[in-house]
């Protein structure tokens, strides 16, 4: 078991194949993690909507939930080991390494935007069926227009983010 020990790229292989081991399991647990994720939340959600759905609501977030949790695991879990100073490249004025954190940060973002894209398309499911209740038909067409003005939103506040924390601009010329 020596050879555990041996560096390759600036980190033993035991580091590989601890971070290989981590990412393996994540993958594979992704699915279980998330539904108990999305029960524990649906058990919050429960105690103030009465007509909530267990189905529908896993049916909108396991997914989502399921690879927001494997990206920040495998994202933290790569970042534990060094980056090879054989790779210390630089592409356009930029180094490599700094590449790679930007894309895992774009990557936080971008599954964190579908997560909050995927609640709102819960949260409007919940409130369609109160409406249907109502003989107004104008409150189901209210609905739908706030759900989509909502994603519209979380979509503006993702690309934001992703111009923020993925490439470092300033954003406060874009807002104001």
């Amino acid at each position: 078991m020596d050879f555990l020990n041996d560096f390759i790229f600036d980190n033993s292989i035991r580091h590989y194949v601890l971070a290989a081991g981590i990412i393996v399991v994540a993958f594979l647990a992704k699915k279980f993690l998330s539904q108990r994720l999305a029960s524990f939340i649906y058990s919050i959600f429960q105690k103030n909507w009465s007509a909530l759905n267990k189905a529908d609501f896993t049916k909108f977030t396991v997914k989502p939930i399921s690879w927001f949790l494997f990206a920040v695991i495998s994202i933290f879990t790569l970042d534990k080991l060094n980056f090879p100073s054989a790779w210390n490249i630089k592409l356009y004025g930029h180094e490599l390494a700094h590449i790679m954190d930007r894309l895992g940060v774009i990557l936080l973002v971008i599954f964190f935007t579908w997560l909050v894209t995927s609640l709102i398309d819960f949260i409007s499911l919940l409130l369609e069926e109160k409406a249907k209740l109502t003989k107004d038909k104008s409150d189901d067409q209210l609905i739908v227009f706030f759900r989509d003005f909502l994603k519209v939103l979380a979509g503006i506040a993702g690309f934001l983010l992703l111009l923020k924390l993925g490439f470092h601009q300033n954003i406060g010329n874009l807002l104001t």
